[in-house]
């Protein structure tokens, strides 16, 4: 259960202008109780992979993340992406606009990243589905993967 949402965007090279096809994403998020795992579960139990079109442009639906309990981290989406050429990375973690755990220091340095900015602002359409767009550049080196977020990395078919 949580707010339906949709997250669309382009994944792009270093360079920031060229589109990256064939590029795995992954995701995976907190449930509206913000907690991961299922209990006696291992990986998030809301996670996702796909691959990026010929265009770099990925598409996924999932519910809104709620916050870790007794925290005040905004609630977010993590995204890792290899493939296509790219060793595996983290990339920015999606936010929300209308969260009051971000901070206007954050949602500045959001913004300032022009199209690459994490910070989105949901928009509702007819059907009551929240949309966002969330574009991410790849960077040219890999990251160092620890073993609690491997999950992605090590079970790539779910």
């Amino acid at each position: 259960p949580g707010p339906p949402l949709v997250v669309e965007g382009t994944v792009y090279a270093p360079d920031g202008e060229t589109p990256a096809p064939r590029v795995v994403l992954y995701v995976y998020q907190t449930g509206l109780d913000g907690l991961y795992q299922a209990s006696g579960e291992s990986v998030p139990r809301i996670r996702g992979y796909m691959k990026t079109d010929e265009q770099g442009r990925f598409r996924y639906r999932t519910i809104r993340p709620g916050s870790y309990p007794s925290s005040r981290i905004p609630p977010h989406i993590h995204t890792q992406l290899w493939g296509g050429a790219y060793e595996a990375q983290w990339n920015q973690d999606v936010n929300f606009a209308d969260d009051p755990f971000v901070s206007e220091g954050q949602k500045r340095e959001s913004a300032a990243a022009g199209r690459f900015a994490w910070i989105c602002d949901p928009k509702k359409d007819a059907a009551g589905l929240l949309h966002c767009t969330h574009n991410l550049k790849l960077k040219p080196h890999g990251d160092r993967f620890e073993g609690s977020v491997r999950h992605g990395l090590d079970n790539p078919n779910g």
